[in-house]
């Protein structure tokens, strides 16, 4: 799906497998952190954490650092 595309030109986003791996913050991992996302976000292991590509209410990464679903989350405009 996400990385399937073949014309590169209609791809807004870099596609990286993380094989199994987490790189995303969690209610677990830290409440005040949860939902934060790109560049602007603490990093995660070392990481700009991502949204969780499993959920689909948060897989998307606003330009204002935070996982969500809307329009605005997931159109790619204004993410580092």
């Amino acid at each position: 799906p996400l990385c399937k595309h073949t014309n590169p030109s209609s791809v807004f986003y870099k596609c990286s497998p993380l094989k199994g791996e987490k790189r995303w913050w969690t209610l677990e991992d830290s409440e005040e952190r949860a939902g934060m996302c790109g560049r602007s976000a603490p990093l995660y292991k070392g990481y700009y954490p991502v949204c969780d590509p499993d959920d689909p209410g948060y897989s998307c990464c606003s330009p204002d650092g935070y996982c969500g679903k809307s329009e605005k989350h997931c159109t790619g405009l204004g993410i580092d």
